[in-house]
């Protein structure tokens, strides 16, 4: 979905002013990544941009298992339709150049918040001359006010460690920033050690993270830590299964819609399930959707024993140095996790011993050993599962 361009209006580049503090970060290549990606049933997602294209964290965020798709949409001559838009579970909007029609690109990114998509903001679509306009920013969905920008930079300051934004993170730097601040009825996140809003999220769908990740090297640390958390918090709680189809004349074909409640409050939550066509008569047919989540009651997690093994994600991932990497055992069994390095070779032994059914957890402290991509793999009974870690310095 890419388009290129040739862009001559340098005055409006939003990092005219300053340089990167780092080299690029590619976690791999971004082809071996996303093939090795098509194995899994994971998160789709959409990068728009304006006039560059985000080559670093597209390929951060591919490293997350989880995340299936990671396409990009330039969007500085053109806006996408929200047909185009409800095939992804979350959308990331960058921009270092104004978008070429800022309210239409508002009111098609509020129109698939109503559809139930997630959306994060990035800079610099809160910054003044920068900004998205239309209903996003008319009707209130947007967590930040407009503010100025470009500014300096800042570390990690206050932030609430039980939300699930901040998930696994320790550290953050920005280098680039913009001064806003807290738009009425938005949640507060965390904040910037000189006192600027850095993550603020509005209603269960809408998040906004004051950090430049549309060039590389302009943040540090978890980072890229946070825009996966995002996508996980604001991923969308309504999901369709298969997402499209052919249907022939007289036939039909059955969709699965999941509701999803990982991470919401409870309370009542609505949607709009959208289906488009070619049928010349109905082309778009909207259904209503509703969820309510009753308060939580009974069984506490920690009370029950897995039903089989599993080897979870590394969190965080990327990380730096150390991670956690989670798995389940049905059963008491001798287990072995080793950790090996890009070329097969073993690095070091997490554990070899018979541990206890349950869910267990162990850490690994990659200091001592270069960044890159390492392998880790378990051996429990005649269960073997291995999965791939980034580590960043």
């Amino acid at each position: 979905m890419r388009g290129d361009r040739v862009i001559s209006d340098d005055e409006k580049r939003y990092n005219k002013d300053f340089f990167p503090v780092r080299a690029p970060i590619i976690s791999n290549n971004p082809d071996v990544n996303q093939a090795n990606m098509m194995f899994y049933e994971g998160l789709n997602i959409l990068l728009i941009t304006s006039g560059i294209y985000p080559s670093e964290i597209k390929s951060l965020l591919l490293s997350y298992p989880d995340i299936n798709t990671v396409d990009v949409y330039d969007a500085y001559q053109s806006t996408p339709t929200l047909s185009q838009l409800v095939a992804y579970n979350s959308i990331i909007v960058m921009n270092n150049y104004p978008f070429g029609d800022p309210v239409a690109m508002g009111d098609v990114l509020a129109d698939y918040v109503d559809a139930g998509g997630g959306l994060i903001l990035t800079l610099a679509t809160f910054v003044t001359d920068w900004e998205i306009k239309g209903r996003l920013l008319n009707e209130e969905y947007m967590p930040f006010n407009v503010g100025p920008g470009p500014l300096g930079s800042a570390s990690l300051g206050n932030y609430n460690p039980n939300h699930t934004i901040m998930e696994g993170v320790t550290n953050a730097g920005g280098e680039l920033l913009a001064d806003v601040t807290l738009a009425s009825g938005a949640e507060l996140v965390a904040e910037w050690d000189n006192g600027y809003a850095f993550i603020a999220t509005k209603g269960p769908m809408v998040a906004a993270i004051n950090v430049f990740v549309t060039s590389s090297g302009f943040w540090s640390d978890d980072v890229p830590l946070i825009i996966y958390d995002s996508v996980k918090w604001c991923g969308g709680w309504l999901l369709a299964e298969p997402k499209s189809g052919i249907v022939s004349s007289g036939n039909s074909m059955d969709i699965d819609m999941v509701f999803g409640t990982a991470g919401m409050n409870d309370g009542d939550y609505y949607a709009d399930i959208i289906f488009f066509s070619n049928d010349p008569l109905t082309p778009v047919t909207t259904i209503p959707a509703h969820m309510h989540i009753e308060p939580t009651t009974g069984i506490k997690e920690e009370d029950l024993l897995p039903t089989e093994y599993s080897l979870y994600q590394n969190f965080p991932n990327p990380f730096n140095p150390v991670t956690t990497i989670k798995f389940d055992l049905p059963e008491k069994s001798e287990v072995m996790i080793n950790v090996y390095n890009i070329l097969g070779e073993k690095v070091q032994t997490l554990i070899n011993k018979e541990i206890e059914a349950g869910s267990h957890k162990v850490k690994w402290d990659a200091n001592g050993v270069g960044s890159g991509v390492y392998i880790y793999r378990i051996k429990a009974g005649d269960y073997i599962e291995t999965k791939k870690m980034v580590y960043l310095k």
